[in-house]
């Protein structure tokens, strides 16, 4: 595995993408007036579902491969965090837990380190930043 984290702790985080993704399957069909939020979760947890399933297969993929699949995946989990405060910015009771405000913050920081850090990991394939060791930037 191209990870460190341990197979039984990726299982477990596959079923709780898969369990968070049915729950939003259920929301988007019998509560119609919370498919904007069905989306976000859909999206997200969908996203890390394909997380898990990645690091699963992790070892039979190349490193670049990997890398820019995982920033792809990555970047939609940003864009369900965004899909969230969006949810929050137009209806401001749509989550019902706590201010709107700290809902869009928390979008727009997801979108930020999800969707920037998934579109760098795409974008250096995995390669390291720093100094090689004959001296050279990469």
């Amino acid at each position: 595995m191209v990870g460190s984290t341990d197979r039984g702790t990726v299982i477990m985080m596959s079923v709780v993408g898969v369990i968070f993704v049915a729950l939003g399957v259920f929301l988007w069909f019998f509560q119609p007036q919370a498919r904007p939020v069905a989306v976000a979760a859909i999206l997200f947890f969908g996203a890390c579902l394909a997380v898990g399933l990645l690091q699963l297969q992790g070892g039979r993929l190349s490193r670049v491969v990997y890398a820019r699949l995982m920033g792809a995946v990555t970047m939609l989990m940003g864009v369900g965090c965004a899909a969230l405060g969006l949810v929050a910015w137009r209806d401001h009771n749509a989550l019902d837990r706590g201010p709107w405000q700290l809902s869009v913050a928390v979008g727009v920081i997801g979108l930020i380190f999800f969707g920037g850090g998934g579109l760098l990991l795409m974008i250096r394939g995995g390669r390291p930043f720093g100094v090689d060791a004959d001296g050279f930037r990469r």
